[in-house]
């Protein structure tokens, strides 16, 4: 069987990915607001995912109809398709300390949705973004 998704297609699940990325760093938040700094550390990662998703639009906006309508990379559909199956509130669930959410912070950073997200914003087209800081920009939140 041929698998008929677009490179449109594969935004839309890094897009979905990242929009979830961000709501689970937003209930890490919530759930550590009795320690200030830690409260704002997981607001950081929140916003940086909401950055990802304005990132990922612009890129994708940036390409052509034609360029969107043609075939994903199929590992890389593979990966977004796992990556798309994160559930905010079972990990969420998961969370009973300070240790799990940085288990599960670490798991989510280091997970396909990350890989996608590269191959997208580096891989697509560079007209909205400047490699270097977009370089810069990953390395700090990566490591």
């Amino acid at each position: 069987m041929t698998d008929t998704a677009t490179i449109n297609d594969l935004f839309e699940l890094a897009i979905t990915s990242e929009k979830a990325s961000e709501q689970f760093y937003r209930g890490l938040e919530t759930r550590f607001t009795h320690i200030p700094a830690v409260a704002q550390f997981w607001e950081d990662y929140a916003c940086d995912e909401a950055t990802h998703v304005l990132m990922l639009v612009n890129v994708r906006n940036s390409l052509s109809q034609a360029r969107l309508a043609a075939p994903a990379n199929p590992h890389i559909l593979a990966y977004a398709r796992k990556a798309a199956q994160f559930s905010v509130v079972d990990a969420l669930n998961g969370v009973n300390n300070l240790e799990d959410a940085y288990r599960l912070a670490q798991m989510l950073e280091g997970s396909e949705a990350t890989a996608v997200f590269e191959f997208l914003v580096t891989g697509s087209s560079m007209t909205q973004l400047s490699s270097v800081g977009l370089a810069a920009r990953l390395q700090v939140h990566l490591y």
